[in-house]
């Protein structure tokens, strides 16, 4: 199960379910609430509403056995969260899981000026196509276009971004709330956690953060990709696939 990060969609999973898949693992990528093509919920817009309906999902497949629940960014909250109440046999963090937003911000409102969303209001779809197109000149062919599913083109050719703006906030809140969170949600993850960080480990504070984190996991390993981007799974979608199919294996063989 692959969970894509905030105001992100499941279309960047794309060229690793691919790979998943042609390994013989069944695999599905989700557009949570408000993201990609799922519908504009009125509410909901939190982690743990978010990990329930992650686990709805998983109710609704035909597998045997739990899956490993796979998110990126916030999507590796969610994942954990999802994967607390049982549902997974494993969890992977794809640079996220440890993002704690109060260690960066003393008030929720310093976070939100910092991390609102870019407003497109009066830039062309085209416009903002070419600059994604920049970004990430050295992902692998086809990106642009798993990207730009996070906006949608109105009639008049303007851009806007798939999550609202309320929504984003909404999501980030949680987040801030959940660094805060005593004692913390991670506690109650009880199977193999896999936490691929981007970077190297010679970045300290980031390495600290990753640390508390595994810490507080029952059964954690940490894998770091240097010189890797935050979206690892879109930019360098084999290597990622490898390290899911060598944890996926892992926990087939009983070890962690």
């Amino acid at each position: 199960m692959l969970v894509h990060g905030l105001a992100s969609n499941a279309l960047l999973w794309q060229p690793v379910a691919s790979l998943l898949a042609a390994a013989g693992h069944a695999v599905v990528a989700v557009d949570l609430r408000g993201h990609g093509r799922s519908e504009q919920a009125a509410n909901g817009y939190d982690t743990p509403t978010c990990a329930a309906d992650v686990n709805a999902l998983i109710a609704q497949t035909s597998w045997t056995k739990r899956p490993v629940i796979c998110g990126q960014s916030w999507g590796a909250h969610v994942a954990l969260a999802a994967a607390a109440s049982g549902s997974g046999s494993g969890v992977v963090c794809v640079d996220g899981g440890w993002i704690a937003l109060s260690a960066n911000f003393s008030t929720f409102d310093e976070c939100w000026q910092a991390l609102a969303p870019p407003d497109f209001a009066n830039t062309q779809f085209a416009e903002v196509r070419g600059f994604i197109g920049n970004l990430t000149s050295d992902w692998p062919a086809g990106s642009t276009d798993l990207v730009m599913g996070n906006l949608e083109e109105l009639p008049d050719g303007r851009a806007r971004n798939r999550l609202s703006r309320e929504h984003h906030r909404d999501i980030l809140r949680s987040m801030w709330d959940e660094s805060l969170a005593e004692p913390s949600p991670l506690l109650r993850v009880e199977v193999p956690t896999l936490l691929m960080v981007a970077g190297a480990s010679d970045d300290a504070q980031k390495a600290q953060l990753v640390e508390q984190t595994a810490g507080k996991l029952r059964d954690s390993r940490i894998e770091w990709f240097p010189g890797a981007h935050h979206d690892i799974h879109a930019q360098r979608p084999d290597v990622v696939a490898q390290s899911l199919l060598q944890f996926a294996s892992s926990l087939e063989g009983g070890g962690a």
